[in-house]
């Protein structure tokens, strides 16, 4: 299936949600491989609540960063890669990214969005994100909670997602 970009040429923008563990970071890689696959220009926005840690990255421009550069870049021909010691909003991320098609945030569960939690047994079986923008959950079994849910191994799980997103617009 295609879908009809926006009139306005603004991306799509889903965030996805749930507590560490309960696989955004595999549905992340899988709905970007789904939209990629129908030729979508995607852009991922990962939230670290945690600050994350570059000292186990062994890359030149990380071991320049470590010393102390206040930004490091590597590029080559076709591609590049940035880390800079900078505060930033999740809304000027967002801005950088508007010649995409989608935007898939991971995290940030107290914005806003338009978003979908994934919920799994024993880690997580109540919503914590903020409920504004919140339009699904994504399940691995029955959850006794008032939301609409896609099963995590339903066989259109992506399409599904999506044709929700879109139908929210």
């Amino acid at each position: 299936m295609t879908y009809e970009l926006n009139a306005n040429k603004k991306p799509y923008i889903l965030q996805i949600c749930g507590l560490k563990n309960t696989g955004k970071t595999t549905f992340v890689k899988e709905l970007t491989a789904y939209l990629h696959e129908k030729n979508y220009r995607v852009a991922v926005i990962k939230h670290d609540g945690h600050d994350f840690d570059t000292k186990h990255y062994k890359e030149d421009n990380f071991q320049h960063y470590q010393a102390g550069a206040q930004a490091s870049v590597v590029f080559s021909k076709t591609q590049w890669m940035r880390v800079q010691k900078e505060e930033r909003s999740l809304e000027q991320f967002i801005e950088e990214f508007q010649e995409m098609d989608f935007i898939l945030i991971e995290g940030c569960k107290q914005a806003s969005y338009p978003k979908v939690e994934l919920l799994r047994k024993g880690i997580s079986e109540t919503p914590v994100s903020n409920k504004e923008g919140r339009f699904a959950c994504i399940v691995d079994g029955d959850y006794t909670i008032d939301e609409r849910c896609f099963y995590r191994e339903e066989e259109e799980l992506y399409e599904n997602v999506i044709r929700s997103l879109i139908e929210m617009q």
